[in-house]
């Protein structure tokens, strides 16, 4: 397995130590802190008590609103061409929050920081059968 370089992983963690910093004067960056606080464990409790391992779960991810829209029928599509599946929808960004709430999904909630740590716990929990990003996305500790 192809492990992201050392400089990304620092750059991840640094990123994530000035977060909070950021957060003091960008609301935005403070609900999404908000938004991750707690995010591995809701998706393991979610696992725990509704991810059926014998039904495939496609987990579509999309950054911000924008990109929610464009999932949007997609998603609408494999809810109605196949209702056995179970389906994840991640995004990004505080300004998708509204709308990943109404989406046709199983479970909706942010992507987890690209962290081994979270995204392993995040993977572990899901069992996701495909991964599919919206737009060209780059989020190496999940992807490779």
């Amino acid at each position: 397995m192809i492990k992201p370089s050392l400089l990304y992983r620092l750059s991840v963690h640094v990123a994530t130590r000035a977060a909070p910093l950021f957060a003091r004067f960008d609301k935005k960056v403070a609900r999404g802190l908000d938004g991750r606080r707690g995010l591995a464990a809701r998706l393991a409790a979610w696992a725990a008590a509704r991810r059926d391992t014998k039904r495939p779960l496609v987990w579509m991810h999309a950054p911000s609103v924008g990109e929610g829209l464009q999932a949007k029928p997609v998603l609408e599509t494999l809810r109605a061409e196949h209702p056995d599946w179970q389906l994840a929808f991640t995004f990004f960004s505080p300004s998708a929050e509204r709308l990943a709430r109404n989406l046709p999904v199983d479970i909706a909630d942010y992507l987890p920081l690209d962290r081994p740590s979270e995204v392993s716990a995040v993977l572990d929990a899901l069992q996701p059968t495909a991964l599919v990003f919206s737009k060209l996305d780059v989020w190496p500790e999940l992807t490779l």
